[in-house]
């Protein structure tokens, strides 16, 4: 980078280090956070990007502005897409006709800047992107990591719109020390410098702005001049010596906030504005003067200044600019708002319909249009992770029966997703109770949330009575069936896709819960590897429909499943998709979900820092939320992990606790999964195997002892259970056997076991009961043996030497 900025030399070398990152194949981001004013622009205008863009605030409600400002220069490279993501772009940025949803537009976005790169990005207030563009650039930001592509975020603090960076490296630009001021502003005496700077607490754009003798006046009469004040004061006085003609022309210009000159031009000779009047334009081009002069304007000269705008801009930005410059009701603007909001969700940006809803809902004519509006804008504002946003827009609803109902179900949602498990309940049963009689399908698909929020409050016998009124009142037998399946904890439970058909009718036309309801019954029934086969069939169906607001729940169920399957390389990849999902959504119960989950995998492979990591994260937001189900697991992940490492009382505590009435982790459901033995999956296999190896070893059966010890390494070196792998080896050592893996060609240790058995004459059921297999699992491993050992059929196997003799089994053991 050429140049060095005062007192930014730290600053610099941190975005020079990432630029050369990114050209060594080792992308990121990186976000510069700092008051207005400190320096952020400057640093990232030294910055030698290809692709540059600046948030503006009056276009921040229309969906993918700042994508269409950023990618311009790229957009040639679109053919090198995929066509459905290349399609998706071009719909997002109103280059083609046709819908589209958020994550195909984050995908397309992603997948562009790889195709063009080496690249630099730079986006600048980002705080004020629209949010559909916002959220791409995020999700691409977070998938860099081996790409040549450098991404850069300044964000304004304190940031009103509370951008979600997590899990982005930031940079904090604070204000310059007198040394660097100095070099700043030369010539100033020392005294006067070192109040100017704690005055403005060194912030570069206030020190340059503003006229020294008079700053420095106010900061000794005061004893402090704060820094965004300061700066408004310092532009707004400026402004005042103007022509009004000039100021109007400003007015525009911040009104318009694009950068798009010919724009403003038309707008101001639409207001008769003088040709001089736009001269001073370029003097103000900082959007922290824009954002100056239209807080100091009056309310009816902003109208103006957008009446005029809405005059020389078409389709839904001539609307914007209309609603903002009407100051009283008006259906007819309001109902074309509505539609924009539906066209930019459909197009994927969610987020940019809420505030179109809440215009509208503010000209609507009538009260049940103004409710309708408001209930529309609370749910696009839950969909796109803003659900403080969403809660206040439910309180400003004037609700009548129909738009009660939408409440009732979204404020369950909210609660359900992003709040509190008992408080979701209550609200949730209370509202499936009053509707059983008005409205029986409605009111059964709140019993199942509720029934949902039930379990993860801990509440189990609560949600049994839910799911059994459903039996009992349920509008068809589809309902019924899913009522009973659900009280039945998965007995009696069909493969997955026998439950999807079953579905009502009302069920199966929801984009969500057609996939939801029947995936909850699936993962607790006998069929995990249908489950898991349809948990990703359903995780696909949502991802492509943009449904970013419940994506956490399946992928962490799909998680969970894969956790009780022995896939954990799978399970930890869906479950750190999960937690991110759950953070863009701003859904803590989803958090502490995913975190539990992700303990209980760091557990099995012995991360300690990292189980206690995750674990510690649940439990917080986990009680926060009142989610005893992911406190519960968290904590029988920590058990798991005391009993991993050896220390057995730990384990035994934290197991114990489980089922301690009035603690946060105490629930049923996972005491019962932490005190069981289900054998049914490989970890629990693999322990169960080799607790009762070590029980045999201790009574001098050191034969049998083997088979279960040399069991247990070999699904633990499978799951990448390290501590457990060693434990087990230990064990396998003081039988007097070696216990390292085998040679290429080589039986595997349970290989050797099945064969020696099938030798002696066992079947292959027999075999399985006696090593913890299914008979299917015992069938597969024979197909395997047979060519290794030479041999055609089964009965050929009594014929091989050392299978015969036990002391021959004894001796080839040194070559597992």
């Amino acid at each position: 980078m050429d140049g060095v900025l005062c007192g930014r030399e730290l600053e610099q070398r941190r975005i020079g280090h990432l630029v050369d990152e990114a050209r060594a194949g080792r992308g990121g981001a990186l976000v510069l956070r700092g008051p207005a004013g400190v320096g952020k622009t400057t640093l990232l205008g030294d910055v030698p990007a290809s692709l540059r863009a600046c948030g503006v605030e009056a276009e921040v409600e229309l969906a993918f502005s700042g994508l269409h400002q950023l990618l311009g220069p790229v957009l040639g490279r679109l053919g090198d897409l995929p066509d459905v993501q290349a399609d998706a772009l071009r719909r997002a940025l109103g280059l083609a006709a046709g819908e589209t949803t958020d994550l195909l537009v984050c995908a397309a976005v992603c997948a562009l800047l790889r195709a063009a790169e080496p690249l630099v990005v730079v986006v600048d207030d980002a705080q004020n992107v629209d949010r559909a563009s916002v959220r791409a650039l995020l999700f691409a930001s977070r998938r860099l990591h081996d790409s040549r592509v450098a991404m850069f975020f300044g964000v304004r603090d304190p940031d009103v719109r509370g951008l979600d960076t997590a899990g982005l490296p930031e940079l904090t630009v604070s204000g310059l020390d007198e040394t660097a001021a100095a070099k700043l502003l030369p010539g100033l005496a020392p005294a006067t410098l070192a109040v100017l700077v704690r005055a403005t607490g060194g912030n570069p754009l206030a020190l340059r702005e503003l006229e020294p003798d008079h700053a420095l006046l106010n900061a000794l009469v005061t004893g402090t001049v704060p820094v965004g004040e300061a700066l408004r004061a310092a532009f707004v006085g400026r402004i005042s010596a103007l022509p009004e003609a000039s100021q109007d022309a400003l007015l525009v210009a911040a009104a318009e906030s694009g950068g798009r000159l010919e724009t403003v031009l038309a707008a101001c000779a639409e207001l008769g504005l003088p040709a001089e009047a736009t001269d001073a334009l370029g003097r103000f081009s900082h959007p922290l003067a824009r954002s100056s002069i239209y807080s100091a304007a009056s309310r009816e000269r902003r109208q103006r200044a957008h009446g005029a705008l809405s005059k020389v801009e078409t389709g839904a930005a001539a609307r914007w600019h209309r609603a903002l410059a009407a100051g009283t009701a008006d259906e007819t603007l309001a109902a074309e708002l509505e539609a924009d909001a539906a066209d930019a969700g459909s197009r994927g940006g969610v987020g940019a319909a809420v505030s179109v809803l809440a215009e509208a809902a503010r000209l609507s004519g009538t009260a049940e249009a103004r409710s309708r509006r408001l209930a529309a804008a609370a749910h696009a504002a839950w969909k796109s992770g803003h659900t403080d946003l969403a809660r206040s827009f439910v309180a400003r609803t004037t609700p009548d029966e129909v738009t009660d109902r939408t409440l009732a179900r979204l404020r369950g949602l909210i609660e359900l997703y992003s709040g509190d498990q008992v408080t979701a309940f209550e609200q949730l049963s209370r509202a499936s109770k009053s509707l059983w009689d008005k409205a029986p399908e409605q009111a059964a698909d709140l019993a199942f949330m509720a029934a949902d929020a039930a379990v993860h409050a801990g509440l189990l016998d609560e949600a049994v009575a839910l799911a059994g009124t459903v039996v009992d009142l349920g509008p068809d037998p589809g309902y019924q069936d899913f009522g009973r399946w659900l009280a039945g904890w998965g007995h009696d439970v069909p493969e997955p896709w026998q439950v999807f058909d079953s579905a009502p009718a009302a069920v199966r036309g929801s984009g969500a819960h057609r996939w939801l309801v029947p995936m909850a019954i699936s993962v607790r029934g006998p069929h995990l590897r249908q489950a898991r086969e349809f948990g990703l069939a359903a995780v696909a169906d949502l991802r492509e429909r943009g449904m970013l607001a419940i994506h956490a729940v399946p992928l962490y169920w799909l998680a969970e499943t894969e956790y009780r399957l022995g896939l954990w390389d799978e399970g930890i990849a869906h479950a750190e998709e999960s937690l991110r999902a759950a953070r863009d959504a701003g859904q803590r119960p989803g958090e502490a979900n995913a975190h539990a989950v992700l303990a209980l995998f760091a557990a099995g492979r012995g991360a300690a820092a990292v189980c206690r990591g995750h674990a510690a994260n649940a439990v917080e937001i986990a009680t926060a939320v009142r989610d005893r189900l992911a406190a519960a697991r968290a904590t029988w992940a920590l058990a798991l992990l005391d009993e991993g490492l050896g220390d057995q009382e730990a384990a035994d505590e934290r197991v114990a606790s489980l089922s301690t009435p009035g603690l946060p982790q105490a629930h049923e459901l996972v005491s019962r999964q932490a005190a069981q033995d289900n054998v049914e999956h490989p970890f629990e296999r693999a322990r169960v195997a080799l607790r009762r190896g070590q029980e045999l070893r201790r009574n001098k059966q050191v034969s049998e002892a083997r088979v279960l010890l040399r069991l247990a390494v070999e699904l633990f070196d499978g799951l990448g259970a390290a501590p457990w792998s060693e434990r087990a080896r230990m064990e396998l050592r003081a039988c007097g056997a070696v216990s390292g893996p085998a040679e290429n060609g080589a039986l595997t240790p349970q290989e050797w076991e099945v064969a020696r058995l099938a030798a002696a004459g066992l079947s292959n059921r027999e075999i399985g009961a006696r090593l913890f297999l299914s008979h299917r699992t015992v069938g597969y491993h024979l197909y395997k043996i047979f060519p290794k050992l030479g041999v055609a059929r089964r009965s050929q196997l009594r014929s091989v030497p050392v299978l015969r003799s036990g002391d021959n089994v004894e001796k080839t053991e040194a070559t597992d």
